[in-house]
């Protein structure tokens, strides 16, 4: 048995003239790789597909099943897309958690007034914004129903300095 060194030639058609490529293995392999897109083990299994050879591709690893399908579907793009989501929505739940802090944060520097009804609700969470948005108007009037009693004692007071 003699052994003899693999040789490979690739040839384009250039003006009717075929002229030589690549004449290196390595480089002519990575040559067919990019312009089929394909390694060799693919285009194996690519091509034995539709020569009966579909069980195995069927029973193949899920790894090399992406793979052909990936470079026959070109479906990078949707990986990249699925990604770009992810990291949106990643995002996004960052904002929302900071505004939530910061709902907490203003929520939680209202002042109750020492009004029992009021530290009532105070224990509201800050995910309930609707029910604090509701009760906002309850702070609100206390607060003023106090300025005013404030206000008149003040006035009392004042007048009765005059006098």
């Amino acid at each position: 048995i003699t052994k003899t060194q693999a040789k490979l030639n690739i040839y384009e058609l250039v003006d009717n003239q075929f002229e030589l490529r690549e004449s290196k293995v390595n480089q002519g392999n990575q040559f067919i790789v990019q312009l089929l897109g394909v390694n060799a083990e693919q285009f194996r299994q690519l091509f034995i597909l539709p020569q009966g050879e579909f069980k195995k591709f069927l029973q193949s690893n899920s790894k090399d099943k992406q793979s052909i399908l990936r470079t026959l579907f070109n479906s990078e793009r949707f990986d990249e897309i699925r990604h770009l989501l992810l990291e949106n929505v990643k995002q996004e739940k960052v904002q929302i958690e900071n505004r939530y802090t910061q709902i907490e944060n203003l929520w939680n520097d209202i002042d109750t007034f020492n009004n029992d009804e009021l530290a009532l609700y105070k224990e509201l969470e800050s995910s309930q914004t609707d029910k604090m948005i509701e009760k906002f108007p309850q702070f609100n009037d206390y607060g003023c129903k106090i300025l005013k009693s404030f206000e008149e004692a003040k006035n009392k007071i004042t007048k009765e300095l005059d006098d």
